[in-house]
């Protein structure tokens, strides 16, 4: 393709809908970001962004939320990693499961959403799909209930009774009232009951205790993702004995489980609660488009190979026996087959050429400006790049003290920067130099129409962003 036939990454130019791979090029910096929101506000399906890593998951869905038009609706969830190497013997945080759960649940009906999720996190078995639909539950003001069962029913979903609430999984009663911080809420609930019957429903402080804004309904998704309810408590029990030799009675994990209690690191036995698990895909719609971030496929190869290492290293430990990789995660030939049949983008900075559905960008690799603070004029490099640059500029600070921090610096450089909410304020105003604030790890210059974006690390460097 020639330089005079790259496309805007304002119009990315969608694929057809139908199986097959492409190929997006010359994508640097947060252009890659910018391009993908833009192509998901038009696409008319659910989008899944696969990266190498789970930093990198993180750093896009932060630049898609910067470019994200807030007037679309499109929907922006991460789907974080448990944060655990293979096969650890302790559990991930009850918010990062929060997190999950809330994300799984959301996806069955989801349509304009985009989904982050990293390689290594797709390659984890999950819980099947219908499990965690039928065992959500919804409680509406008016409802009536039996406490004690309900008390039951939060157990089995993984729920801990405590004396105070104060972080997700967690439930007290105090005569007529229930407490409850579901997973995937941002706060917790107070649910008043009048005899059998939901009085009110409103949200508290965890902190203080204080009751705040009343709501009609709670969504109440269970607490874990392995199922300690007696069928599959009772399956895992099969399953064990089944998988492994010896006295399952002198294994810890083992003697928990079936007391119906959830020991560290449980989420590494997690197949052996469900007749069969699901991968991330089976959450999605078959219509979903997928988008291959570099360096993909190197990284479910590398993670592939240190899952194998780790279990060579840890399986031999008689009290804590392992399930096999295959049996535990999806390897990179699996995942292979899974998205063979997807309508996908493989995206990529280099140029694009002689491949089946190549397309490059009109984007320019974001221009290092660094500030030199002990120089006699320590904007000279910015300066000289905002006398050459044609088109229009937005600099992004990490947080209100930076930016006014940079008005500063620029103030006395006699460089004087519009400060806009955001980058589609920065748009529709046709300003020709702004200032706004967000977190952005990487900065976008585009040559049609020419703007260019500077974050904060082309100015400071990795120093302030970390």
């Amino acid at each position: 393709m020639s330089e005079h036939n790259r496309y805007s990454p304002l119009l990315p130019p969608l694929p057809d809908p139908v199986a097959g791979e492409h190929h997006w090029g010359r994508l640097y910096g947060s252009s890659k970001a910018l391009t993908v929101s833009q192509a998901a506000s038009r696409a008319g399906c659910p989008v899944l962004i696969l990266t190498r890593d789970s930093l990198s998951a993180s750093r896009l869905l932060e630049e898609l939320h910067f470019f994200r038009d807030p007037d679309i609706g499109l929907e922006l969830l991460p789907f974080p990693d448990w944060e655990t190497l293979p096969y650890d013997p302790f559990s991930p945080y009850q918010d990062i499961v929060s997190e999950r759960l809330k994300t799984l649940s959301r996806l069955p009906n989801a349509r304009h959403v985009v989904l982050v999720a990293s390689i290594t996190t797709l390659m984890h078995r999950l819980m099947p799909r219908d499990y965690l639909l039928s065992h959500s539950l919804v409680l509406e003001q008016g409802q009536k209930i039996d406490l004690d069962d309900f008390r039951k029913q939060l157990t089995e979903a993984g729920y801990v009774f405590t004396a105070q609430v104060m972080q997700h999984g967690e439930a007290a009663t105090r005569g007529s009232l229930l407490d409850i911080f579901p997973m995937g809420a941002s706060r917790p609930f107070r649910i008043d009951l009048f005899d059998d019957e939901i009085d009110s429903i409103r949200e508290f402080d965890p902190e203080s205790q204080r009751s705040m804004d009343t709501m009609s309904s709670v969504h109440v998704l269970p607490a874990r993702e392995v199922a300690l309810i007696d069928e599959g408590i009772a399956r895992f029990r099969q399953g064990w004995r089944a998988r492994f030799e010896g006295n399952p009675n002198q294994c810890p994990v083992y003697r928990d489980v079936s007391q119906g209690l959830a020991p560290a690191g449980i989420e590494y036995y997690l197949p052996l609660f469900y007749p069969e698990t699901n991968s991330l895909f089976d959450y999605l719609s078959d219509d979903t488009l997928l988008f291959l971030d570099e360096n993909v496929g190197d990284a479910a190869d590398t993670f592939w190979k240190d899952i194998g290492d780790r279990y060579e290293q840890m399986r031999h430990d008689r009290e804590r026996p392992l399930l096999p990789p295959e049996e535990m995660f999806f390897s990179p030939e699996q995942v292979s087959e899974r998205i063979k049949p997807m309508s996908r983008i493989a995206i990529t900075s280099m140029m694009q050429e002689d491949l089946p559905g190549a397309v490059n960008f009109a984007t320019t690799l974001p221009a290092p400006l660094p500030i030199d603070a002990r120089s006699g004029n320590p904007l000279a490099i910015v300066k000289k790049f905002l006398n050459e640059f044609e088109g229009r500029i937005l600099f992004v600070a990490e947080s209100a003290g930076r930016r006014e921090t940079l008005l500063e610096l620029f103030s006395e450089n006699a460089i004087k920067p519009t400060v806009v909410s955001d980058w589609h304020d920065f748009l529709s105003r046709r300003i020709q130099l702004g200032l706004t604030v967000s977190i952005l790890e990487h900065g976008a210059q585009i040559d049609d129409p020419p703007f260019a974006v500077i974050s904060e690390s082309q100015l400071f460097g990795e120093r302030v962003m970390q």
